[in-house]
Protein backbone atom coordinates (compact mmCIF):
# COMPACT_ATOMS: atom_id res chain seq x y z
CA UNK A 1 0.00 0.00 0.00
CA UNK A 2 2.81 2.64 0.71
CA UNK A 3 4.88 2.83 -1.81
CA UNK A 4 8.05 4.62 -1.00
CA UNK A 5 10.31 6.25 -3.72
CA UNK A 6 11.38 9.28 -1.95
CA UNK A 7 14.88 10.89 -2.31
CA UNK A 8 15.35 9.09 -6.08
CA UNK A 9 13.51 12.07 -7.49
CA UNK A 10 16.72 14.35 -6.60
CA UNK A 11 18.34 12.18 -9.53
CA UNK A 12 16.68 13.70 -12.20
CA UNK A 13 16.18 17.59 -10.67
CA UNK A 14 19.57 17.55 -9.28
CA UNK A 15 21.50 17.71 -12.65
CA UNK A 16 21.80 21.32 -12.69
CA UNK A 17 23.09 21.83 -9.02
CA UNK A 18 26.15 24.59 -9.60
CA UNK A 19 28.37 22.87 -6.91
CA UNK A 20 30.42 21.26 -9.47
CA UNK A 21 31.47 18.51 -11.70
CA UNK A 22 29.89 15.60 -13.20
CA UNK A 23 32.62 13.49 -10.95
CA UNK A 24 30.96 15.45 -8.12
CA UNK A 25 26.59 14.66 -9.16
CA UNK A 26 28.03 11.12 -9.34
CA UNK A 27 29.70 10.72 -6.19
CA UNK A 28 26.59 12.59 -4.89
CA UNK A 29 24.43 10.01 -7.12
CA UNK A 30 26.22 7.41 -5.29
CA UNK A 31 25.40 8.30 -1.59
CA UNK A 32 21.99 8.59 -2.53
CA UNK A 33 21.65 4.85 -3.99
CA UNK A 34 23.71 4.04 -0.98
CA UNK A 35 21.44 5.60 1.89
CA UNK A 36 18.40 4.98 0.52
CA UNK A 37 19.23 1.01 0.06
CA UNK A 38 20.61 1.31 3.88
CA UNK A 39 17.05 2.57 4.64
CA UNK A 40 15.00 0.11 2.65
CA UNK A 41 17.03 -2.64 4.14
CA UNK A 42 16.42 -1.54 7.51
CA UNK A 43 12.45 -1.64 6.87
CA UNK A 44 12.52 -5.73 5.39
CA UNK A 45 11.66 -6.55 9.22
CA UNK A 46 9.25 -3.87 9.97
CA UNK A 47 6.12 -2.83 8.00
CA UNK A 48 4.85 -1.09 10.88
CA UNK A 49 3.27 2.28 10.12
CA UNK A 50 6.13 3.80 12.71
CA UNK A 51 8.87 1.92 10.34
CA UNK A 52 7.58 3.37 7.26
CA UNK A 53 7.21 6.92 8.45
CA UNK A 54 10.87 6.77 9.75
CA UNK A 55 12.14 5.77 6.61
CA UNK A 56 10.31 8.19 4.91
CA UNK A 57 12.20 10.82 7.03
CA UNK A 58 15.27 9.28 6.33
CA UNK A 59 14.80 9.48 2.81
CA UNK A 60 13.94 12.84 2.60
CA UNK A 61 17.02 13.23 5.01
CA UNK A 62 18.93 11.20 2.58
CA UNK A 63 18.01 13.69 -0.21
CA UNK A 64 19.50 16.33 1.44
CA UNK A 65 22.61 15.26 2.35
CA UNK A 66 23.30 14.09 -0.78
CA UNK A 67 22.51 17.63 -2.01
CA UNK A 68 23.20 20.48 -0.14
CA UNK A 69 23.17 19.70 3.31
CA UNK A 70 24.21 22.91 4.67
CA UNK A 71 21.38 24.37 2.36
CA UNK A 72 18.57 21.67 3.04
CA UNK A 73 17.19 20.69 6.43
CA UNK A 74 14.61 18.59 7.85
CA UNK A 75 14.20 19.33 11.48
CA UNK A 76 12.18 18.38 13.94
CA UNK A 77 12.33 14.86 12.79
CA UNK A 78 11.35 12.94 16.20
CA UNK A 79 8.06 14.57 16.05
CA UNK A 80 7.13 14.33 12.39
CA UNK A 81 7.60 10.28 12.93
CA UNK A 82 4.44 9.64 14.44
CA UNK A 83 2.20 12.56 13.23
CA UNK A 84 2.53 10.49 10.04
CA UNK A 85 2.53 7.55 11.47
CA UNK A 86 -0.76 8.17 12.44
CA UNK A 87 -1.64 9.31 9.09
CA UNK A 88 -0.81 6.02 7.72
CA UNK A 89 -2.69 4.27 10.22
CA UNK A 90 -5.89 6.39 9.15
CA UNK A 91 -5.11 5.66 5.38
CA UNK A 92 -4.84 1.74 6.62
CA UNK A 93 -8.22 2.26 8.44
CA UNK A 94 -9.93 3.62 5.13
CA UNK A 95 -8.51 0.59 3.06
CA UNK A 96 -10.19 -1.82 5.32
CA UNK A 97 -13.46 -0.26 4.97
CA UNK A 98 -14.21 -0.94 1.45
CA UNK A 99 -13.09 -3.53 -1.35
CA UNK A 100 -11.12 -1.70 -3.33
CA UNK A 101 -7.24 -0.91 -3.14
CA UNK A 102 -5.37 2.86 -3.42
CA UNK A 103 -1.68 2.82 -3.54
CA UNK A 104 -0.39 6.18 -2.09
CA UNK A 105 3.19 7.29 -3.23
CA UNK A 106 5.13 9.81 -1.92
CA UNK A 107 7.54 11.39 -3.43
CA UNK A 108 10.79 14.24 -2.20
CA UNK A 109 13.25 16.23 -4.02
CA UNK A 110 15.48 19.05 -4.64
CA UNK A 111 16.24 21.23 -7.61
CA UNK A 112 18.18 23.93 -8.84
CA UNK A 113 16.56 26.27 -11.09
CA UNK A 114 19.49 28.23 -13.12
CA UNK A 115 17.56 31.12 -13.91
CA UNK A 116 15.57 31.53 -10.65
CA UNK A 117 12.45 31.32 -12.68
CA UNK A 118 9.64 28.57 -13.66
CA UNK A 119 11.11 25.75 -15.86
CA UNK A 120 9.25 22.78 -17.60
CA UNK A 121 9.45 19.97 -16.16
CA UNK A 122 7.51 18.61 -13.10
CA UNK A 123 7.84 21.66 -11.54
CA UNK A 124 4.52 23.90 -9.94
CA UNK A 125 4.58 26.92 -12.19
CA UNK A 126 2.87 30.21 -11.43
CA UNK A 127 0.55 29.94 -13.96
CA UNK A 128 -0.31 26.59 -13.17
CA UNK A 129 -4.09 25.40 -14.01
CA UNK A 130 -3.67 22.89 -10.93
CA UNK A 131 -2.25 25.78 -8.48
CA UNK A 132 -3.73 26.20 -5.26
CA UNK A 133 -1.50 28.12 -3.33
CA UNK A 134 0.94 30.63 -3.84
CA UNK A 135 2.20 32.98 -0.90
CA UNK A 136 5.16 33.71 0.67
CA UNK A 137 6.21 31.65 4.34
CA UNK A 138 8.52 32.01 6.56
CA UNK A 139 9.97 28.58 7.76
CA UNK A 140 10.94 27.36 11.40
CA UNK A 141 14.15 29.10 11.27
CA UNK A 142 12.90 32.82 9.68
CA UNK A 143 14.21 32.15 6.22
CA UNK A 144 11.80 34.03 3.73
CA UNK A 145 10.80 31.56 1.01
CA UNK A 146 7.87 30.64 -1.04
CA UNK A 147 5.64 28.04 -0.44
CA UNK A 148 2.92 27.00 -4.43
CA UNK A 149 0.85 24.07 -3.85
CA UNK A 150 -0.36 22.30 -7.54
CA UNK A 151 -3.11 19.55 -7.55
CA UNK A 152 -3.67 17.67 -10.45
CA UNK A 153 -5.74 14.71 -11.37
CA UNK A 154 -5.88 12.34 -14.39
CA UNK A 155 -7.69 8.76 -15.66
CA UNK A 156 -5.41 6.54 -17.09
CA UNK A 157 -7.32 6.39 -20.38
CA UNK A 158 -6.15 2.53 -20.90
CA UNK A 159 -6.09 1.42 -17.33
CA UNK A 160 -9.01 3.48 -15.76
CA UNK A 161 -7.04 4.23 -12.83
CA UNK A 162 -6.80 7.82 -11.35
CA UNK A 163 -4.22 9.52 -9.93
CA UNK A 164 -5.15 12.57 -7.39
CA UNK A 165 -1.91 14.56 -6.61
CA UNK A 166 -0.41 17.22 -4.69
CA UNK A 167 2.72 18.82 -5.45
CA UNK A 168 3.75 21.09 -2.99
CA UNK A 169 6.69 23.62 -3.69
CA UNK A 170 9.30 25.30 -1.00
CA UNK A 171 11.29 28.25 -3.25
CA UNK A 172 13.85 30.17 -2.11
CA UNK A 173 15.72 32.22 -4.99
CA UNK A 174 16.83 29.56 -7.48
CA UNK A 175 16.62 26.60 -4.95
CA UNK A 176 13.91 24.29 -4.88
CA UNK A 177 12.54 21.54 -2.58
CA UNK A 178 9.18 19.30 -3.62
CA UNK A 179 7.48 17.40 -2.04
CA UNK A 180 4.51 14.97 -4.27
CA UNK A 181 2.07 12.63 -2.64
CA UNK A 182 -0.32 10.75 -4.61
CA UNK A 183 -3.21 8.69 -4.37
CA UNK A 184 -3.97 5.79 -7.35
CA UNK A 185 -7.41 4.18 -7.18
CA UNK A 186 -10.25 3.00 -9.30
CA UNK A 187 -13.45 4.52 -7.82
CA UNK A 188 -13.22 8.51 -7.38
CA UNK A 189 -15.34 8.27 -4.33
CA UNK A 190 -12.87 6.26 -2.66
CA UNK A 191 -10.06 9.09 -3.55
CA UNK A 192 -11.25 11.97 -1.35
CA UNK A 193 -11.24 10.42 2.04
CA UNK A 194 -7.81 9.30 1.51
CA UNK A 195 -6.56 12.33 -0.51
CA UNK A 196 -7.36 14.57 2.83
CA UNK A 197 -4.92 12.16 4.76
CA UNK A 198 -2.77 12.59 1.96
CA UNK A 199 -2.16 16.30 2.55
CA UNK A 200 -1.78 15.54 6.16
CA UNK A 201 0.88 13.18 5.52
CA UNK A 202 2.85 16.08 3.43
CA UNK A 203 2.56 19.21 5.53
CA UNK A 204 4.95 18.11 8.45
CA UNK A 205 7.82 17.82 5.96
CA UNK A 206 6.72 20.83 4.05
CA UNK A 207 6.17 22.92 7.63
CA UNK A 208 9.33 21.44 9.11
CA UNK A 209 11.72 21.95 6.01
CA UNK A 210 14.47 24.65 6.26
CA UNK A 211 15.89 26.48 3.23
CA UNK A 212 19.57 28.20 4.06
CA UNK A 213 19.84 31.52 2.04
CA UNK A 214 23.52 31.65 0.17
CA UNK A 215 24.97 35.36 0.00
CA UNK A 216 26.44 34.06 -3.05
CA UNK A 217 23.42 33.36 -4.99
Amino acid sequence: MIELILALSLLGQDSDFTSGSAADTLERFGRLIDSTSHVAEDMEGDDSSLATARAMVDFVQAAFDASDPERFVLLDQDNIIPMVATELDNLMAVESEDDDVYDFEINAGVAYLPSGADTDGSYCASDDPGKAIDQPLTDPEGNELNLRVCWTGVRNPETGMLTGTYLYQLQSGNYVVQYLVSIIGSRESGMRPRLAIAERIGEPFVFNTVLHPVDAD
